[in-house]
């Protein structure tokens, strides 16, 4: 979970920096959107932590 967030904290940076956000209608849940997904990045990257 933490490298999800810091791939989100990544991505939020950079999107942030070229104003992205101005085109956004929910930051929060397009933040929210992006988190899962690098969730879902991680978890597939590395299956045995999936299994539990």
């Amino acid at each position: 979970m933490a490298a999800a967030y810091a791939v989100k904290s990544l991505v939020r940076f950079a999107l942030g920096k070229t104003h992205f956000y101005a085109w956004i209608w929910h930051p929060a849940l397009f933040n929210l959107a992006v988190y899962v997904l690098a969730l879902a990045g991680v978890l597939a990257l590395m299956p045995e932590v999936a299994r539990g």
